[in-house]
């Protein structure tokens, strides 16, 4: 909303807005950064944003205008706490551990292959166009076999986009490193086993990385770590 007193929609610039905050799991402690866009008028001021989290609850406005400087996010612990009370990869605090095949509740089976814990000359190789990741930043690239252990359905749509990933600095990531080569997007037949790769940018010394799928984690161990 601005100086018109007009309220704004969110979903009115195109199909596609790189890194868009969509509806996404939040953990104790998590920070993303993730993309709103609006259209407004191009002599429009004193533009605000709010945050409503129920229909009933109050709005929380935000100044829409760039600060001269940004206030820091409460620190948030490096160390990825665990908890064995917990179902094993139910929750980011109990994943299941690398190597191990991810049970879903859509039916799927879900396992690690590999791990590229530097990606970059193999997304430069893929598309020429690709951007590198940010200073003190690093792509790092995941293989997964996904296999359809549904009953009921004859295929499952896979993308990269159904998956996220947390670390130590505890920001959830969108897979975002541009085009890259096998890139997740299947259709699995039921009894069937296929694979792809998502990439995450991420912090060039983050450890402790976390696969998410739906309400499901999955440890990438070590070898996520990059080598110094």
């Amino acid at each position: 909303m601005g100086s018109s007193g007009i309220e704004l929609g969110v979903s009115a610039c195109g199909y596609y807005v790189p890194n868009e905050l969509n509806t996404t799991t939040m953990f104790q402690g998590a920070v993303i950064e993730r993309n709103l866009c609006f259209e407004v008028p191009e002599n429009e001021t004193d533009l605000q944003i709010y945050y409503q989290s129920g229909y009933n609850s109050p709005k929380l406005w935000l100044q829409a205008s760039q600060p001269n400087s940004i206030e820091a996010l409460r620190d948030v612990s490096a160390k990825v706490v665990t908890d064995s009370s917990v179902e094993v990869g139910t929750q980011r605090t109990n994943p299941i551990s690398a190597g191990r095949t991810l049970l879903t509740d859509d039916g799927l089976g879900i396992t690690v292959t590999s791990v590229d814990a530097d990606a970059w000359p193999e997304v430069k190789a893929e598309n020429s166009w690709n951007d590198p990741s940010k200073v003190e930043h690093r792509f790092l690239m995941v293989k997964v076999e996904i296999e359809n252990i549904s009953g009921a359905t004859d295929q499952i749509e896979v993308t990269d986009s159904k998956f996220s990933l947390s670390g130590s600095y505890s920001i959830l990531y969108g897979s975002d490193c541009g085009a890259i080569p096998e890139e997740l997007d299947v259709n699995v037949p039921k009894g069937q086993k296929m694979s792809g790769n998502v990439c995450f940018e991420v912090g060039d010394d983050e450890t402790d990385f976390i696969l998410n799928y739906d309400t499901h984690w999955l440890s990438l161990g070590s070898d996520a770590d990059k080598l110094d």
